[in-house]
C-alpha cells in the first residue's frame, strides 16, 4: 500500500482555472490545498479520522478481487441540474446539457472518442465503469447573487449558498436520492467542485458536510463541449468532479512522487499535468510514465479510469451512496426488482415461468420473516417491505437450486 499522506483531506474537491490562479503571486494550483490546511488548523483530529476511513476504501478496490466483484451490475444515477443564472449566456441551452450528460456516459462507460488510443501500457489497466448517469430534471432558476469564494485566515469560504433559494440559489433535491449538479457564473476562477460522500462512520460529526451540501457544483463555461471563439471546453471538468463525487481523489496524490491517491494502479506524480505530453515521467522510480489520461489529472486528454478507481466508485456506490443509484439488470438476470429503492411494496418479475421461494437477509447475514405475493401474471410478485427499518438488504430467489441474489434498498416512509 503507497503513502496516503494527505489522503484523508477529502472534505473538499474543486478544480480551480489554472490560467487565472497561476498568475497571482504565491498562488496555489488548487485550492483543495488551502482547505487541507484550514482544515489542519480547525481539527487535528481529522486528518486521522478520515485517514482511516479512506485506508479500508483504497483496500477494498486494490483487492485482486476488487475488479470482478458485481462486475456486469450497471448503476445508474438519477441527476438533477439546477441552471442558476443572472444573464442570458449563463442560462445554458438544453442541447447543452444533453451534451455534458452524452460525455458523462461515453465516459464512464468507456465508450469516448479516445478509447483506441490508450497507450499500451496501460491498456490492461482501464475499463467500463458501468456506472450510467440518467438526467431527471432540469430546474432554471434567474437570481442576480453572486456566486464568488474566498479565504481568510484559516477558513475556505465556497459559495455553497447557490444551493439554497433563500440566498438566490436553487434547493437540492433529497441528495440521499439524486446527484444535483448546480450550473451557474463562478466569479474568481473556480470551474466546479464537490463533496466526497456523507455520513461516514469514523469522520467527527463537526466536519461532516451539510447534506444538502451534497452534489457538483460547475462553472457554466465548462459545462458540455463546445467552442466560443478561442474558448474551448471539452465537457470533461464535470467527468473529473463525477470521480471526486465518488470518492476518487487526484491521481497524482496532491502532493509529490511519494504520496498517491489510494489507488494502486495509477502510477505516481509529482504534479498535476496541464499538457499532453506523453513522455513525461515525473517519478523515475516507477516502471510506468505519468498517466496524463486519466480523468482524475488536469490535462486536456484525459479519458479513462483506471480499473482501480472503478472499484473504489463502486465500493462508494454500493456502502456510501447506495440511495441515488438504481440497479440495470443485465441481459442475462432472470429477476428484475422495481422500485429499487422503495419505500414499502417490490415488486418482483421473473423471466422463467416457475414457482419460488424468497428469503431476505441483512447484510450482516440476518435472516429476516418475507412474504411474497403472487400477482396477476404468474411471473409477478409483490414483497411488503414497509415496516423494516431503513437500510440495504439482500433478497434471495430460488427454485430446485437456482439462486439469484439482488440488493435492494428501503427508505423510510
Amino acid at each position: 500500500m503507497k503513502r496516503l499522506t494527505y489522503f484523508s483531506c477529502l472534505l473538499l474537491f474543486f478544480v480551480l482555472n489554472h490560467q487565472v490562479l497561476w498568475a497571482q503571486d504565491e498562488a496555489e494550483p488548487c485550492g483543495y490545498s488551502l482547505a487541507c490546511q484550514a482544515l489542519q488548523q480547525s481539527d487535528p483530529e481529522y486528518w486521522q479520522a478520515t485517514e482511516n476511513l479512506f485506508q479500508a476504501a483504497a483496500r477494498f478496490a486494490n483487492h485482486p478481487r476488487a475488479a470482478a466483484r458485481n462486475d456486469e451490475q450497471i448503476y445508474r444515477i438519477p441527476v438533477v441540474i439546477h441552471v442558476v443564472w443572472s444573464e442570458l449566456e449563463h442560462n445554458i441551452s438544453q442541447e447543452r446539457i444533453q451534451n455534458q450528460m452524452d460525455i458523462l456516459n461515453a465516459d464512464f462507460r468507456n465508450r469516448n472518442a479516445e478509447v483506441g488510443t490508450v497507450r499500451p501500457e496501460f491498456e490492461d489497466i482501464v475499463g467500463d465503469a458501468r456506472i450510467e448517469f440518467d438526467l431527471i430534471e432540469v430546474i432554471r432558476v434567474p437570481s442576480d447573487t453572486i456566486f464568488d469564494w474566498a479565504v481568510i485566515p484559516d477558513t475556505l469560504i465556497l459559495p455553497n449558498h447557490v444551493k439554497f433559494s433563500q440566498w438566490g440559489g436553487s434547493d437540492p433535491w433529497d441528495a440521499d436520492r439524486y446527484l444535483n449538479i448546480w450550473v451557474c457564473d463562478l466569479i474568481g476562477g473556480l470551474r466546479g467542485w464537490a463533496y466526497p460522500p456523507p455520513e461516514l462512520s469514523n469522520w467527527p460529526d463537526l466536519q461532516n458536510p451539510n447534506p444538502a451540501y451534497q452534489g457538483v457544483v460547475m462553472d457554466y463555461q465548462y459545462f458540455g463541449r463546445y467552442q466560443d471563439g478561442d474558448f474551448e471546453s471539452d465537457g470533461r471538468i464535470m467527468v473529473h468532479e463525477a470521480g471526486h463525487y465518488l470518492g476518487l481523489r487526484h491521481v497524482w496524490g496532491d502532493g509529490e512522487c511519494e504520496d498517491d491517491d489510494g489507488v494502486e494502479d495509477t502510477p505516481p506524480a509529482e504534479d498535476a499535468h496541464t499538457d499532453c505530453n506523453y513522455d513525461k515521467d515525473t517519478c523515475k522510480d516507477d516502471d510506468l510514465p505519468d498517466m496524463i489520461e486519466n480523468h482524475m489529472d488536469y490535462s486536456d486528454c484525459k479519458h479513462v479510469f483506471t480499473k482501480g478507481q472503478i472499484a473504489l466508485m463502486r465500493f462508494v456506490l454500493e456502502n456510501r451512496r447506495y440511495g441515488v443509484e438504481t440497479s440495470i439488470p443485465t441481459d442475462d438476470s432472470q429477476v428484475t426488482v422495481f422500485p429499487n429503492p422503495t419505500t414499502g411494496i417490490l415488486n418482483v418479475y421473473t423471466e422463467k415461468d416457475l414457482d419460488y421461494t424468497f428469503s431476505l437477509f441483512t447484510l450482516s447475514g440476518q435472516e429476516l420473516p418475507v412474504a411474497a405475493l403472487q400477482g396477476g401474471q404468474r411471473r409477478t410478485y409483490f414483497i411488503d417491505v414497509g415496516a423494516l427499518p431503513a437500510g440495504v438488504y439482500c433478497l434471495m430467489l430460488e427454485n430446485e437450486g437456482e439462486k439469484e441474489t439482488k440488493r435492494i434498498v428501503i427508505y423510510d416512509n
